[in-house]
């Protein structure tokens, strides 16, 4: 329920440069992509390994892309 809300937080200006569409394709694919892995590891494993590895995908992302969020 919650993998919407924080995908947006992560990609704010993407409904402003890009237009509706393409900010709704953009979050559902990265919700695909990465909130839905994170929440299948928060129920297998437990929340502190979900929260390191969201925490290791945005360091490859800030180092590949820069201060981006």
């Amino acid at each position: 329920m919650m993998i919407m809300p924080h995908v947006m937080v992560h990609t704010p200006d993407v409904f402003i440069n890009h237009g509706l569409i393409s900010g709704i394709i953009n979050n559902l694919l990265l919700a695909l992509l990465f909130g839905l892995p994170f929440s299948l590891l928060q129920r297998k494993q437990d929340l502190t390994s979900a929260i390191i590895a969201h925490g290791v995908v945005v360091l490859i992302r800030f180092c590949a892309i820069g201060m981006v969020f």
